[in-house]
């Protein structure tokens, strides 16, 4: 079916208003990745790949494919990180934005802060106005998924973030794609 072929993809639009809105309330985007998201998926019994030798291996000109049951990059099975995430975001209080599906915002247990998170695949970036609900939203989404992060965002969706903190406290990001 067409939702267990969903990967989540964000729109830069999206990534760029998420910028913009830590940018207004003096926050810097976070960074995180799921570990191994594709390495884990499985690919379906059915599945095959047909692999054409390289230029230069003397198959190459003979015609002769070979073929391998499975696939090399399985994006059209579901990774473990949507489960949690783009099923049900319920569990870490999460919810969809009505404007992208990968752009989630929501309250973990209940608390009136909330953090704002943005996925694109296997990777995702957030942010809250209170530290402590950055610490929350780690704590409880490694409770569901192995996942390394990163701290502040550098380089996401082929965009490098230069940040920096003005004297008057003030912060400015420059995106450079």
């Amino acid at each position: 079916s067409k939702l267990k072929r969903y990967t989540p993809v964000l729109k830069y639009d999206s990534l760029c208003l998420l910028t913009a809105k830590a940018v207004s309330q003096r926050r810097v985007l976070q960074q995180g990745d799921y570990k191994n998201a594709f390495c884990q998926a499985t690919p379906p019994d059915n599945e095959c790949m047909v692999i054409c030798p390289p230029i230069g291996d003397p198959a190459f000109h003979s015609r002769i494919f070979a073929t391998e049951q499975g696939s090399l990059w399985p994006l059209l099975q579901p990774s473990p990180l949507i489960q949690p995430l783009h099923i049900n975001p319920t569990q870490l209080g999460l919810q969809y934005t009505p404007n992208d599906p990968c752009m989630f915002t929501g309250s973990i247990k209940s608390d009136t802060l909330v953090p704002h998170v943005s996925v694109h695949v296997d990777n995702f970036v957030f942010y809250s106005t209170d530290p402590n609900v950055e610490a929350l939203f780690q704590s409880e989404l490694k409770k569901h998924i192995k996942v390394d992060f990163m701290s502040n965002v550098d380089f996401f969706l082929g965009t490098t973030f230069a940040w920096q903190r003005q004297d008057d406290g003030h912060l400015s990001v420059h995106m450079l794609q």
